[in-house]
């Protein structure tokens, strides 16, 4: 069933995603560009940019959807607050290119207008006994992903570190000690199972699935150091607040986002402390939009790389000696062994430059569709519980290895196999 559709966001979320905006570029200009160098953005203003930003953030806004109770919607929204704002941040206050800003500005327009005018999928087929098999992939799985981390535990003596100041060397480690099998397990685990685990022992009240969810998340956390896997479980705590008091709206998500924004300049104005900044508003959204854009700047001018550094690298010779995360954190950042890994934007033109961007809002619409298809008549908390962290995951990572690789796939077949919800948070 086609759906109409209408400019419908209203003028309160609006100004919630404009003071967003506001907050990031003032923690930008006064706290990230003084104190995260290298790793941030190059301050350089544009005052006649900064004007187009916020233009530009209205124009993806009015064509938000707005309907709640469907994961295409959650998913867009934390991707534009999370990526497209922090994007038209550096766009302004570096001074980048207008071209990559636009291109960016359509990709999202043209992902919303999909969502908005698509169908959904009808005639897929439906399993006998799914719920059965749900548990059973989710138990088997989480079993095997401890297994995984025992192991990798027991080798590196038993020492699980939470110090988030040396997390560089936890996740040095867990590279020289893991094959891309228990990569993946543990990636589908701090992504999807836990998260789902979690969720599923905040909708029907068992405790013991809350545990085991932090327990074994906070051991991942604890042997591979990557500290997205901090932000799994709490997102799918908000999400769950937020539906039960029927408040999950995209303002109040950005308002969300901005009270942890207020709060990383206060502490750096008040307490001199940067670490709050240095975690939020730098890692999780300036740093992955000026490597975007370096990106862009960088294969603008050079030969894409046509898959060659995906799965697919033994079939596709590289036109480049050196991995491109290293490329960019050489030229960029001045810095050959860090890793500057891009979002699916950044990545996608890295390969084929504009068409690749065309041709991945068509796929990335369409793959939201097909999310709310399997979706259909599921309680959306749980939903949201298997998608929401794959989805962030593009913003520092490519489409084609979330999908395959950082527990994407794994999400829709957990949705898949989600059983029909009757009660009124249904989608």
């Amino acid at each position: 069933m086609s759906r109409p559709y209408a400019v419908k966001i209203r003028i309160g979320d609006l100004a919630a995603i404009l003071l967003l905006k506001v907050l990031i570029d003032i923690s930008a200009y006064y706290v990230l560009a003084e104190n995260f160098q290298p790793y941030t953005l190059q301050l350089n203003f544009n005052v006649y940019k900064l004007i187009e930003s916020y233009l530009l953030t209205l124009a993806v806004a009015i064509f938000l959807p707005t309907d709640s109770s469907r994961i295409s919607t959650i998913g867009l929204w934390l991707l534009v607050l999370m990526s497209h704002l922090p994007l038209l941040t550096v766009f302004a206050l570096s001074d980048f290119s207008r071209e990559w800003s636009y291109a960016c500005t359509f990709f999202w327009i043209a992902v919303c207008l999909i969502v908005n005018f698509l169908p959904r999928f009808s005639g897929i087929p439906v399993l006998k006994h799914r719920e059965n098999y749900f548990y059973a992939l989710i138990f088997s799985s989480y079993i095997a992903s401890s297994i995984i981390a025992f192991f990798l535990l027991k080798n590196s003596g038993f020492g699980i570190n939470f110090n988030l100041s040396e997390v560089y060397e936890v996740r040095s480690q867990f590279s020289e000690g893991s094959g891309s099998m228990e990569r993946y397990l543990l990636n589908a685990a701090g992504f999807v199972i836990n998260p789902v685990l979690f969720g599923i022992g905040l909708v029907r009240r068992r405790y013991v699935f809350i545990a085991m969810a932090i327990l074994s998340q906070a051991v991942i956390f604890g042997v591979n150091g990557f500290k997205i896997y901090l932000f799994s479980l709490p997102l799918v705590w908000f999400i769950y607040y937020l539906q039960e008091k029927r408040w999950l709206k995209i303002g109040v998500l950005a308002a969300s986002l901005s009270l942890l924004a207020v709060l990383s300049i206060i502490s750096f104005f008040a307490l001199n402390d940067v670490w709050l900044s240095g975690l939020f508003t730098n890692r999780l959204l300036v740093l992955p939009a000026a490597i975007g854009y370096y990106h862009f700047d960088f294969f603008s001018t050079h030969a894409p790389i046509y898959l060659s550094q995906s799965i697919l690298s033994s079939m596709i010779t590289s036109p480049y000696s050196e991995l491109s995360h290293y490329i960019i954190s050489d030229i960029y950042f001045s810095d050959p062994l860090s890793m500057a890994n891009t979002g699916m934007l950044g990545d996608m033109y890295m390969n084929f430059r504009m068409p690749g961007l065309i041709a991945l809002a068509i796929c990335f619409g369409v793959l939201l569709i097909l999310a709310d298809s399997l979706a259909y008549k599921k309680d959306i908390r749980l939903v949201a519980a298997a998608f929401s962290m794959p989805m962030l995951a593009l913003v520092n990572g490519a489409f084609l290895g979330v999908f395959l690789t950082g527990g994407m796939i794994f999400s829709f077949f957990l949705i898949y196999l989600l059983p029909e919800n009757n009660d009124q948070r249904a989608i």
